[in-house]
Parts: C-alpha cells; structure tokens; sequence
C-alpha cells in the first residue's frame, strides 16, 4: 500500500516484492517455520492482481481486454523485479550484520 502511496501503481507490485522476499526469509529463519518458497510463493500470487487491482483482471477477460493486457504485463514484470532486489537487499543486510562486529573489534 505503501509503494503505491509514494511510488504509483506499478512501482507498488516492486515494493510488494521486495518486501514479501525479505520478510519470507526472515520468518523462515525462526524454527518450526515453513521453508521460504512455501511463503513466498502464495504472496507473489496475490501481488500480482492485487497490485494493478482485480477489476484490471477482470477486464483482461472481458471486453476492453486490450488495455488490460499491458498493465498486466506491466504488473507482472514489477513484482518480478521485486522478489530478487528483496533477495539482494537481505544477503546485503546479512552481510553488514555479519562484519559489523568485526568492525567493532577494530
């Protein structure tokens, strides 16, 4: 909701990506926790129509299905986007905690 506040509608589907992808691997972490594909996999799902709005989808099959079509596609490529930048902004997380002790010592 957020992402489509500040960035507009397509851009939100890339901030529900990212932040799906972090918080799947942060709550997999924790023990008894299904694996991260299991979570990831039901939200990438929803974020797709829910991202360009489900009137969108269902005009896709109706009848002004051509401009449906693109913001579709559109939708489809920004949460794709999102899942690997919220990968790349975990390991990058990962990486400062992991020498930020490291850092101290010096």
């Amino acid at each position: 909701y957020l992402g489509g506040t500040v960035l507009g509608s397509y851009a939100s589907g890339f901030c529900g990506g990212l932040v799906l992808t972090v918080s799947a691997l942060a709550i997999s972490r924790r023990r008894g926790a299904p694996p991260t594909i299991t979570l990831i996999l039901p939200g990438f799902w929803l974020l797709v129509p829910g991202s360009m709005g489900l009137i969108g989808v269902t005009e896709l099959f109706g009848a002004a299905g051509d401009s449906a079509f693109p913001a579709t596609v559109i939708s489809m490529i920004s949460v794709a986007l999102g899942l690997p930048a919220g990968l790349v902004l975990w390991q990058l997380l990962r990486l400062r905690r992991s020498t930020a002790p490291q850092r101290a010592a010096r």
